[in-house]
């Protein structure tokens, strides 16, 4: 197996340190603000093997916001550089000639259905939703 870098082009919530922390807290009772402090790794390994997110380290590229309509939104991009990336995917993908969600709206309730009982009430998925562009080495 040769290396080389990957293409990735995906859709998703994207995780942050703090928003794996809660989920860390809603999974395991063993997570409190000083275990998280000494073995957060360990905890975000266990977050994404349970919940099967997606992970992807030396990731080069942007989350870009999606306005309403699907399209990408330049101005509103996280940006990385050989990071870490966690990401709930999607269920749907698009293809040339079908759209995967009729509406921004249903892409929300799927990831409020299959996020909501490990996130607080008011999580802005909104806001975390994004499309994942770059690569990563491998």
């Amino acid at each position: 197996m040769s290396m080389r870098d990957y293409a990735v082009d995906d859709y998703g919530v994207v995780l942050n340190s703090n928003i794996l922390h809660v989920l860390s807290v809603q999974l395991y009772d063993d997570c409190t603000d000083e275990s998280w402090d000494k073995d957060k790794y360990e905890f975000i390994e266990g977050v994404v093997d349970t919940l099967g997110l997606e992970y992807i380290g030396e990731f080069t590229g942007e989350a870009l916001k999606i306005n309403d309509d699907g399209s990408d939104y330049w101005d509103d991009a996280d940006y990385y550089n050989s990071d870490s990336i966690y990401y709930f995917s999607v269920s749907n993908y698009p293809t040339l000639f079908k759209a995967a969600y009729k509406d921004m709206n249903e892409l929300i309730n799927e990831f409020k259905e299959r996020l909501g009982k490990y996130l607080p009430e008011n999580f802005q998925y909104r806001h975390f939703t994004r499309h994942i562009v770059g690569t990563y080495f491998g």
